[in-house]
């Protein structure tokens, strides 16, 4: 039997090839919930400009965290492409329903959950949210920057860095949101 290719990465996180982009998404956060993604990628980038080490776990833990990363970011892709958007209808009076945005995590309140970098289109369309990030640099450099971004946090920097780590930030954590939507929106409601 032939192996399934892995071209979400995911082997390496996940110890099994998944293809469907929507169950990266679902994996990506059985390991965390958004408040966890968010604090590691402000984590990660503010260690980027600093002559310090990333220590808040062991770099395994870190580059593992940036394998699922690297997956989420490949899923979006796929996911922009296709033609398998699965679109929920939020009535505006409902907005701020939680069961539009809490995630099924006990750990998380629903202020954590909350998306708090999405414009309202693009929480009502978290779709919106991964067109804006692919349209602001392919794919390909975004995985360069993310490779980048891993360097730079397990080693110690003293020279300047060339990328704009504040719309790094917003880009990145945008996609995070967005994916918790759609992972959340997912689940029967």
């Amino acid at each position: 039997m032939k192996k399934p290719h892995d071209s979400l990465a995911t082997f390496y996180w996940y110890k099994e090839v998944i293809t469907d982009p929507y169950q990266v998404i679902a994996a990506f956060f059985d390991h965390g919930d958004i408040a966890h993604y968010r604090k590691l990628v402000k984590g990660m980038l503010l260690h980027v400009c600093s002559n310090k080490i990333y220590f808040k776990n062991a770099p395994g833990n870190l580059f593992f965290e940036y394998k699922m990363l690297e997956s989420l970011i490949r899923a979006a892709d796929v996911i922009r492409k296709g033609k398998t958007k699965k679109y929920y209808t939020i009535p505006k009076e409902d907005l701020f329903n939680k069961n539009w945005y809490c995630s099924r995590h006990d750990a998380c309140g629903e202020w954590d959950d909350f998306p708090k970098a999405l414009s309202i289109k693009e929480y009502a369309d978290p779709y919106r949210a991964f067109t804006k990030f692919f349209s602001y640099q392919p794919l390909h450099i975004w995985l360069q920057d993310l490779q980048e971004i891993l360097t730079y946090a397990l080693t110690k920097n003293t020279e300047p860095v060339e990328m704009d780590l504040l719309a790094i930030y917003f880009h990145l954590t945008k996609l995070l949101e967005a994916a918790h939507l759609i992972e959340v929106r997912g689940e029967d409601k």
